[in-house]
């Protein structure tokens, strides 16, 4: 085999190019944004409209580090708000939509 059919997925198309991640577009799942296991239970809570409080005394966590959580998903879907970032995980199909 050549050299250059041995890619690895991260050398994808999109993955190729200089270390470009995919557009936003393409991205489905919590595992492409690299959301940790704890970042998915925050999500959830966040996005069935729980304050960093109620996510806290869930979890079983400070009230900081629930906020610390909220933040770093915040960056990892490049959203603005609490609100953006549930838009958004919505839209990624990475929560469920409320009945």
């Amino acid at each position: 085999m050549s050299r250059s059919t041995l890619r690895s997925p991260d050398q994808s198309q999109e993955g190729s190019r200089q270390g470009r991640r995919p557009s936003s577009a393409s991205i489905p799942s919590t595992v492409e944004y690299e959301l940790t296991i704890r970042e998915r239970e925050v999500l959830e809570l966040l996005a069935a409209g729980r304050s960093d409080g109620e996510i806290a005394d869930a979890l079983f966590i400070s009230k900081k580090t629930a906020a610390v959580h909220v933040g770093n998903i915040k960056g990892k879907l490049g959203a603005e708000s609490r609100v953006a970032i549930v838009t958004i995980a919505m839209r990624r199909g990475l929560v469920s939509t409320p009945a």
